[in-house]
């Protein structure tokens, strides 16, 4: 016999106990009447014929969320405990949760709707938004904000009990049975609503991270060109000195390169540097090897274009690095070093 748990929550005074009665078909639950009711989760089974197939119904009926915040969000810590605890019992299992809301409200709260959201998408588990009390046809300002907000998910409307106006006048219970039958029915079809809707938040979200990346990269890549111009410069005074001293040239010319590959590594927010042996058989048999920086006389030009290719091709080193890394690895210096590290020997040669 499969196994259907349906865990009713909501704001107190919503009727999800009046709404547990109907479905039990007698009075377990006791209604508040308004008045904080549940305090706790509450636990109802029974065995439900349909469709000429028997179910294991089982009920939470969930403690009320109040408009105090710091008790909505302890109870909503409960519920959600409650949610994973139920939905990772059994891959067989159809776990649903009806989210009740009294038509008659003022509004929906901020923290319901994040709830939902929350819930609904991180652990892919069905909602149906069970609109309460429904003794009018009118459609309501609260219905359409869900239907705007939530469009993933169904919205249904029900009367659990009777109501009777002041004059007499009596509209009768509705909506329970086919808020079940739809529940049961059309539970894969909401499940791959909320799937759906998961991977369109994911791949929203992956588009904004990498429009914030590139737009940091391209910062920073503005911010290491003045810095790599700057070192151009001193680069060139040092090659202009190197034809009164030409066996000190190349090495200060080095140095300065080296200089000013720590200081992009700051730049690109990496805290860890490479060891100067690496860079300097970088600076030689890489990508940037210049044969002009084996002559013993270094002119200012010759200098001074040597540390600017270094620093370009550095500098594209570490934006390929800051691409395939994220803000957390970015921290870890090992990672850093073993990265660049890799991408230097990538580009060696070439």
């Amino acid at each position: 016999m499969e196994t259907v748990k349906i865990i009713i929550m909501g704001e107190t005074g919503a009727g999800k106990s009046t709404l547990v009665n109907a479905v039990m078909g007698e009075d377990v639950a006791y209604v508040s009447n308004g008045l904080r009711g549940t305090r706790k989760n509450d636990y109802y089974s029974r065995v439900l014929a349909m469709n000429n197939k028997f179910y294991s119904l089982e009920l939470t009926d969930t403690a009320g969320l109040e408009i105090s915040q710091e008790f909505t969000r302890s109870t909503l810590n409960s519920i959600k405990q409650e949610i994973i605890s139920q939905s990772s019992s059994s891959e067989r299992e159809k776990v649903i949760v009806w989210f009740c809301k009294n038509l008659h409200s003022h509004r929906f709260q901020d923290f319901e709707l994040e709830t939902v959201k929350d819930i609904a998408v991180r652990y892919e588990i069905p909602f149906v938004m069970v609109m309460t009390q429904c003794w009018s046809n009118k459609i309501s300002e609260l219905e359409e904000y869900i239907r705007r907000n939530l469009p993933e998910l169904s919205l249904m409307r029900i009367l659990a009990q009777d109501y009777e106006f002041a004059g007499g006048v009596t509209i009768s219970a509705f909506g329970v049975q086919e808020l079940l039958k739809s529940s049961i029915k059309n539970y894969d079809s909401f499940k791959v609503n909320i799937l759906e809707s998961k991977l369109d938040i994911l791949s929203s979200d992956i588009e904004r991270r990498r429009m914030i990346s590139e737009y940091k990269i391209s910062r920073i890549e503005k911010e290491a060109k003045k810095c790599i111009d700057t070192y151009s410069g001193t680069g060139g005074v040092v090659g202009l000195g190197g034809a009164f001293l030409p066996m000190l040239a190349i090495p200060a010319v080095h140095g300065i390169c080296i200089k000013l590959f720590y200081e992009l590594d700051s730049i690109a927010g990496i805290e860890s540097h490479l060891p100067k042996d690496d860079l300097i058989t970088f600076l030689l048999t890489g990508a940037i090897f210049s044969g002009l920086m084996l002559i013993p006389v270094v002119g200012g030009l010759s200098a001074a274009g040597f540390i600017g290719a270094s620093g370009e091709k550095y500098l594209e080193v570490l934006v390929s690095v800051l691409r395939q890394s994220t803000e957390d690895e970015l921290s870890d210096k090992e990672l850093m070093k073993q990265r660049i590290s890799q991408e230097l020997k990538r580009r060696k040669g070439k």
